[in-house]
């Protein structure tokens, strides 16, 4: 019986000097980050790009804490409107 050896797979490659290291970039804002930032006192817009009322007071909520603002969300016919109360 002849028994073929199969060249045994590289697990690991050989070492390598001087190769630059690519740093990942942070994932672009979404629109509803951008409106919520830009908002003052007052002021509300309304949004159907976000998946639920949840979503939208997650992110209101995260930005409120990180901005030192108030937010009021609501969920309408039309999509979902964030208000900027403080």
């Amino acid at each position: 019986m002849i028994v073929k050896k199969t060249p045994k797979k590289e697990l690991v490659g050989d070492i390598e000097k001087n190769i630059p290291y690519v740093f990942l970039t942070r994932r672009p804002k979404s629109p509803v980050t951008e409106q919520i930032e830009l908002l003052n006192i007052g002021d509300s817009f309304l949004t159907n790009n976000v998946v639920s009322d949840a979503s939208a007071r997650a992110t209101a909520c995260r930005l409120g804490k990180k901005l030192d603002r108030k937010f009021l969300t609501s969920a309408t016919k039309k999509g979902f409107r964030v208000w900027r109360i403080a």
